[in-house]
């Protein structure tokens, strides 16, 4: 588990939730388990190296402040390598997720 700072701002800092990913690799489900200091709009995105979408695993929606987990379905992607976009209002991260 981990916490990212990114400059959002001069002089600022915004923080970026905690993000577990497991297993990753995974055969075909991978489980997010995402980690709000505070009260935010998040949607979580999974795109190809191509840039197209895979799935949406939560739309634009107001979380509240603790743990939130989710399960990703992917036994239906090819194998290979994904990225799960992570998005606030202020800030974005992305993970790298691998399909075997």
């Amino acid at each position: 588990m981990f916490a990212e700072y990114q400059r959002t701002g001069p002089g600022g800092y915004g923080f970026f939730p905690q993000v577990d990913i497991s297993p990753n690799p995974a055969h075909s489900v991978f489980s997010l388990r995402l980690g709000l200091e505070r009260a935010a709009e998040a949607q979580l995105t999974v795109y190809d190296l191509a840039g197209r979408v895979v799935h949406t695993v939560l739309p634009v929606r107001l979380l509240a402040a603790g743990p939130h987990w989710f399960h990703v379905p992917a036994d239906s992607w090819p194998k290979g390598v994904y990225l799960l976009e992570i998005q606030s209002s202020q800030n974005k991260t992305v993970r790298k997720l691998v399909k075997q």
